[in-house]
């Protein structure tokens, strides 16, 4: 998915097998899953390797067996719907008992919506019947993978058998090193790599991922942003090393700033371990910003700190200039 990782990949010299493609398109979360199928029949079309080839069309009749059971289901299901928000994800608006008032009211909200068919999880084991969930987007087309099983087998669209196409594992390379500043690919998420630090790291991390542990594999980020919504310093993903891409934001956009400043704050060690700067200056600042807004008390605090700071970037101005601006700028005390 990431042109950046694309890019790496060829420098490296590094060609994918059909087995390693079919493994990655198999796994993508980004892709809707009518892509996934027509991908996957692609890659058997083509590959002159006969195993995969009936591994590929053996795992898509099964999901297609799968899928109809639970198609065909309703007793013991129920509908979520979905809707598009401000804060630019999905979030939850209600449950139905059919699909067809769940569309209704997604419509009424005159926005993108999806409507996700589940089903109840108390039913008696043994039964027979096909449990699982599937998700579709507004126009009616399935999105990411579903996920599908038989109590009568147990047996999960994903279970885990590493002489399968599905969950073999793809020895990758990490492109992205500890403090890289990051766009998570199909996603609004903006954040910082928290590791590898260096090679003798993803060493370590392939170590792990080569033992089953593939979440510990994936590329831990910190996130910061969710479009233009702040979430915390502490909000945290794993992704896969092909989902990532070097965010590209405008000089202007307050978010390079601040990611630019996390980054030294977290993993700068200079910058962490250094003097730091000294709190006696919190009663100098506060003192001097009281007696700027008693003389402009209708101003909310937002406002008044905007106009001091003029045309500087608020996040990045430093306390020293601040003061100064106080005193004698747009706001002469004395």
């Amino acid at each position: 998915m990431s042109e950046d990782y694309k890019r790496f990949l060829k420098k490296q010299g590094i060609e994918l097998s059909d087995w390693e493609k079919a493994t990655l398109f198999y796994n993508n979360r980004q892709l809707l899953y009518d892509d996934v199928i027509w991908g996957l029949l692609d890659i058997a079309k083509h590959t002159s390797d006969e195993v995969l080839k009936k591994q590929i069309e053996d795992r898509l009749s099964r999901n297609k067996e799968l899928y109809e059971g639970f198609q065909k289901r309703e007793k013991d299901t129920y509908y979520v719907l979905s809707v598009w928000s401000d804060t630019k994800k999905y979030e939850e608006q209600g449950s139905y008992l059919d699909f067809v008032t769940a569309r209704q009211q997604g419509k009424e909200e005159n926005t993108k919506f999806l409507i996700e068919k589940r089903a109840f999880e108390c039913i008696e084991a043994g039964s027979g019947k096909v449990l699982g969930g599937m998700e579709f987007d507004e126009q009616g087309y399935r999105k990411n993978r579903f996920w599908l099983y038989s109590t009568v087998v147990g047996e999960f669209a994903g279970d885990i058998d590493n002489t399968s196409f599905e969950d073999k594992h793809v020895k990758l390379p990490l492109m992205f090193r500890r403090g890289d500043i990051v766009h998570i690919i199909g996603t609004e998420l903006y954040g910082i790599v928290d590791a590898p630090e260096n090679d003798e790291e993803e060493e370590q991390y392939i170590t792990v991922a080569e033992k089953g542990d593939y979440s510990d594999f994936q590329v831990p980020v910190n996130l910061m942003y969710e479009g233009q919504k702040f979430l915390s310093v502490f909000s945290h993903e794993h992704c896969a090393p092909t989902d990532i891409e070097y965010a590209r934001l405008d000089e202007q956009d307050n978010r390079k700033g601040f990611l630019e400043y996390m980054k030294k704050t977290l993993y700068e060690k200079s910058f962490v371990t250094g003097p730091g700067r000294d709190k006696e200056r919190f009663d100098e600042i506060l003192s001097k910003l009281e007696k700027v807004w008693n003389q402009y008390p209708d101003l909310r605090l937002g406002q008044l700190l905007v106009i001091v700071c003029g045309k500087s970037d608020l996040f990045m101005i430093e306390d020293e200039e601040l003061l100064e601006r106080l005193q004698y700028n747009q706001f002469p005390i004395e």
